[in-house]
């Protein structure tokens, strides 16, 4: 689609308002972005250091977010997604975000598919034992199914409602835990996480909050396929993609209060 295409759909939809359809890669997105970063991460960090990292989770948000919107804005102005304007540039950055894609993709596919294992089978009666192994790649290949058989349409679809039952089942766990009186040990001592020896964990969350960069490229593609499916607009683009980006700032810290409400000063050992 030309640029020209695209300002003609943009001033045909433009008239149409927002509604529901307009909604996809950005809450794609949230969902992907809502793995280790915060789960574990944003977790730990509240039930080892309470709330004195919530302004690491905060700034990392905020100075990521003009190069996640760059690719929403690059589509909107180019037509093409990040990865073919690399390829445009040079053969060379094609093949170097190639080579970096497939060295992260492995560790974060591997990762997340395990992080989902073990919850799952905390999920499944005890009836039923299954290797985390096992329970990985049953989950690996239910999304190689839904990627393969739906395509980005399917996928869109089924992301929005995962992501409406994982924002208030964390909202809904965050209350619960709040609304229970807090248990100190009695030799508790706050640990501060200023220090070299948590450097380490810092740049860890902030690394992976709300995700690694190469996101950028991978919602554009998204973006991408979003434009021809649906013909949103750049502004309606936007949208998508700033309540996307916003509900992930927000649960991260809402998994932080998970981390602060449930374990912090419980004198319970948490390994980083």
């Amino acid at each position: 689609m030309t640029t020209q295409q695209i300002n003609t759909v943009d001033s045909a939809a433009s008239q149409e308002g927002f509604s529901w359809r307009i909604f996809g890669p950005g809450i794609l997105m949230a969902t992907a972005a809502i793995g280790g970063s915060h789960l574990i991460s944003s977790t730990q960090a509240g039930a080892l250091y309470g709330w004195q990292l919530a302004i690491m989770i905060i700034l990392a948000n905020v100075f990521k977010y003009p190069f996640f919107r760059f690719a929403t804005d690059y589509v909107y102005d180019t037509g093409e997604s990040l990865i073919a304007g690399y390829a445009k540039r040079s053969k060379v950055y094609l093949w170097v975000y190639f080579i970096l894609s497939i060295l992260s993709a492995v560790i974060s596919t591997g990762a997340v598919s395990l992080l989902a294992a073990v919850i799952l089978g905390f999920m499944l009666p005890a009836s039923l034992e299954f290797s985390t192994i096992t329970l990985s790649i049953i989950i690996v290949a239910v999304s190689w199914f839904f990627l393969i058989a739906g395509h980005y349409k399917l996928l869109d679809g089924v992301t929005k409602w995962i992501m409406i039952a994982l924002t208030a089942a964390t909202v809904a766990a965050v209350v619960i835990a709040a609304g229970k009186p807090t248990v100190m040990a009695a030799d508790f001592v706050a640990a501060s996480p200023w220090n070299l020896a948590t450097l380490g964990f810092i740049v860890a969350l902030m690394g992976w909050m709300p995700a690694p960069l190469e996101f950028a490229a991978i919602t554009s593609m998204w973006t991408s396929a979003k434009v021809k499916t649906d013909h949103t607009t750049h502004r309606q683009g936007l949208l998508d993609f700033n309540v996307g980006y916003l509900v992930s700032a927000i649960l991260a810290l809402f998994f932080l209060a998970l981390g602060v409400f449930v374990q912090y000063g419980s004198g319970q050992e948490i390994e980083l």
